[in-house]
């Protein structure tokens, strides 16, 4: 089974970076745009919070009586953190990490998982801190809806929960044993259907109860000794606040304190609760929203923007492929046309003005937004009047008329693709591209056309 769990990270954390690795050049490209010396101080805040997480568990550690080195729980912190990344657990996964080294090593694995559940409990508990802070925010803002307030619920369900089994641990085996066996009833209730047997034992359940009880009544009832692990857990979360102003200071995004607490709080919220590793397309396509509801520039918080003369239902297209673009993070800027570009040797702002219902341009609706790359989507069309003046070349409608197998009416002249059908899809190009070659082999060969 352990082998097993090995080779599915191993297939995980490939899997991870093969889908991001597409991403690299555009990573790359961005970060070239932006300030090089907040992006190393970003870097180097980042690698703070990783000694600071590694702090938090050697404090916590030390309150029972295990002993081990900074340097080394920090990397373990990295690995437990990356299987939680690539395999989305809200925190747990990272447990499985310190408990197989605490076997690997012949340390206590009782106070181990004690040790690393305290870590997750008491960061949830300052998330939940700078969450509530940021939930304030976007209501004083009106732009709390139910999504964010359903995923907080779900993350203090974890919390309290999580909180209530430490509670009746350091009270009494029994009701621990009790608590834990309905858990692996109910987790075996709705595996059932997938694996067709139990998933867990309750009684290794039971088992476990009593080495967890065991260990957990020997924790300190001094809760003065759980301040300073849970200072280094607030102070874990300001370096990633701080991270992300750094960034916001790399790319010149004007931003407030109340701009980096909100975005902040609900990028975390759905980085751990989220059904896709690392909230894969959630974080996306939830913070471009965010940001712009705390005042940050729609441009500036999204990266791609869609500009349009029309409305969102005018625009030409499939639905199909605008919804996949807007559900990668794509913004449409809609009832707007470009007029003109600015910058100094390369574009950096692209001007537009607003039009109404007829796509008619508005006299002093004029706006700019911010751009590092522009592409312009001009359309296309036949040249109908040209041909149309050669003798035995037919055009109807902008499209040249043919029979069957896209010969003109003039002799040893053939047509096919979008010239001929108006604009459909790559394969009726081919196909009408086939029967005119295989019409233009028979007349050069002195059959019929």
């Amino acid at each position: 089974m352990r082998k097993f769990i090995i080779i599915l990270l191993a297939f995980l954390g490939a899997g991870f970076v093969y889908l991001s690795f597409g991403e690299i050049e555009s990573i790359l490209q961005t970060i070239r745009r932006g300030n090089l010396w907040f992006i190393l101080l970003a870097l180097l805040i980042e690698s703070g919070w990783i000694v600071v997480a590694g702090a938090t568990v050697l404090a916590l550690y030390r309150i029972l009586g295990l002993e081990e080195t900074l340097y080394r729980l920090s990397l373990l912190f990295t690995a437990g953190n990356f299987i939680s990344t690539v395999m989305p657990s809200a925190g747990m996964g990272a447990v499985a990490v310190f408990i197989s080294e605490a076997n690997r090593r012949g340390q206590p694995t009782g106070k181990v998982t004690i040790a690393s559940m305290l870590y997750i409990f008491l960061d949830y508990i300052a998330f939940l801190c700078v969450l509530a802070l940021g939930l304030i925010v976007l209501f004083r803002r009106n732009h709390l809806d139910g999504a964010e307030l359903t995923a907080s619920g779900i993350m203090f369900s974890i919390a309290a929960l999580l909180g209530f089994l430490f509670y009746l641990g350091s009270k009494s085996e029994d009701r621990l044993g009790n608590a834990l066996t309905r858990i692996a009833r109910l987790l075996n209730r709705l595996a059932r259907p997938f694996i067709h047997r139990q998933y867990l034992s309750e009684s290794t359940m039971r088992e476990y109860a009593r080495e967890l009880a065991t260990d957990l009544q020997t924790l300190p009832q001094n809760y003065r000794k759980f301040l300073k692990p849970m200072l280094f857990a607030l102070l874990n979360k300001a370096m990633l606040m701080c991270v992300m102003a750094a960034i916001f200071l790399a790319f010149q995004v004007p931003f407030s304190a109340g701009t980096i607490i909100g975005g902040f709080s609900i990028a975390y919220l759905f980085l751990v609760i989220s059904p896709t590793p690392a909230g894969i397309g959630i974080v996306e396509g939830i913070m471009p929203l965010v940001l712009s509801s705390l005042n940050v520039p729609w441009s500036q918080a999204i990266i791609v923007t869609l500009a349009y003369r029309g409305a969102e239902a005018q625009m030409p297209g499939y639905r199909h492929e605008w919804l996949a673009a807007r559900e990668a993070g794509v913004a449409g800027a809609f009832h707007a046309v470009p007029i003109g570009f600015e910058g100094n040797a390369r574009v950096e702002r692209v001007r537009l003005v607003r039009t109404d219902a007829q796509k008619k341009p508005i006299a002093g609706s004029e706006f700019t937004l911010d751009a590092q790359l522009v592409l312009i989507a001009i359309g296309q069309s036949t040249l109908g009047q040209m041909l149309s003046g050669l003798s035995g070349i037919g055009v109807q409608n902008g499209s040249v008329v043919t029979d069957d197998v896209g010969a003109t009416g003039r002799k040893g002249w053939f047509a096919g693709g979008d010239c001929r059908n108006g604009g459909k899809e790559v394969v009726n190009a081919a196909a009408e591209g086939k029967a005119a070659a295989q019409a233009i082999h028979r007349h050069l060969g002195g059959k019929d056309a």
